[in-house]
């Protein structure tokens, strides 16, 4: 029974709509910029908000590119500005 489970969790994740998969993918980048500004990596938060965006289905939320430039205020601030940031 119990690998019966397992195997319907691996289909369903197997065969999940893309939609899911992208909002999910934008959760993980999203949770991942928060670590990264709870431990002071700007740069680092500034591209996972990026990366997040482009999971955007609907554009008209903006949400992770202010999170973005928040953080890359940040990096500009504490004099890092020769560091380079990936902007996709």
């Amino acid at each position: 029974m119990i690998v019966y489970s397992n195997l319907a969790g691996f289909f369903s994740k197997l065969f999940s709509s893309e939609n899911e998969r992208m909002d999910k993918a934008k959760d993980y980048y999203t949770k991942a910029g928060n670590i990264y500004k709870i431990n002071k990596e700007w740069e680092k938060a500034a591209n996972a908000f990026l990366k997040a965006t482009e999971c955007e289905k609907d554009f008209l939320d903006i949400s992770n590119y202010v999170e973005a430039a928040n953080c890359m205020k940040r990096v500009n601030l504490s004099g890092n500005s020769n560091q380079k940031v990936l902007l996709l």
